[in-house]
């Protein structure tokens, strides 16, 4: 196996393509099977490919060289010989637009989760605290950090028993109308056995969290075969 720089030339114009490979020999393999198949991923090069046809096609070493020095001789013929069937001119610019791009990419996923202070209010005690962002919420919390953004979002009300704001004010609508509704438990034989005033009273005498809570009464389902929970509006 031999690493190194080649070019695939176009003997009626002149033109060629140049690339570099850990396998030189394996790497032509692969351009005249993808070439044939009228399936490269270089459309400059597959056009002349059917135009002038396999014939007039002829692949050769430029230059044997080791692993970590590829790139730099590869970058340095491209520069020099200025190849037409290369889609980008120069690798150093296509790596410093690879680059650039992940580099904007990973600032705005930091920016957007990480870079702002969080709000988080426990429903059931009121208390506030404040954290560094989204991620160090989840983290001290052990809640989803997914949900959290979407409580931040305005998307959801709540996880568990917290709900989320960038500017230490919290959604009081939708969570004070679940607030403001007594909860009816009833056994599995529809005997009433308790009634509290809201579902935050509720959550914490039988030791369950707001957000579990909450789908139990939306979902009318049995809890541990005991209880199922209704709500009813306080007049």
């Amino acid at each position: 196996m031999k690493s190194g720089i080649y070019k695939l030339t176009n003997l009626i114009n002149g033109k060629f393509y140049i690339g570099k490979s850990l396998d030189v020999e394996s790497r032509k393999y692969s351009h005249y099977y993808t070439l044939r198949r009228n399936k490269h991923g270089n459309a400059y090069l597959q056009r002349a490919w059917n135009k002038y046809g396999e014939e007039n096609f002829v692949f050769s070493i430029i230059e044997l060289v080791g692993n970590n020095q590829l790139n730099i001789k590869e970058l340095y013929y491209i520069d020099t010989l200025k190849p037409e069937y290369n889609i980008m001119k120069t690798l150093d610019k296509r790596l410093r637009m690879a680059q650039s791009s992940k580099d904007k990419l990973s600032k705005y996923q930091t920016n957007k989760h990480n870079s702002k202070p969080v709000f988080a209010k426990n429903i059931l005690t009121q208390v506030i605290t404040k954290y560094t962002c989204s991620s160090d919420v989840a983290k001290k919390l052990q809640l989803d950090a997914p949900s959290i953004r979407k409580v931040l979002k305005g998307k959801r009300t709540n996880v568990d028993n917290y709900t989320f704001s960038y500017d230490n004010t919290f959604p009081t609508n939708s969570l004070s109308k679940k607030i403001k509704k007594s909860v009816l438990v009833y056994d599995k034989s529809n005997n009433l056995l308790y009634t509290y005033k809201s579902q935050l009273k509720c959550s914490k005498d039988l030791k369950i969290s707001y957000g579990f809570l909450h789908r139990l009464l939306k979902s009318g389902k049995l809890y541990k075969d005991i209880y199922y929970f209704r709500t009813t509006a306080l007049s």
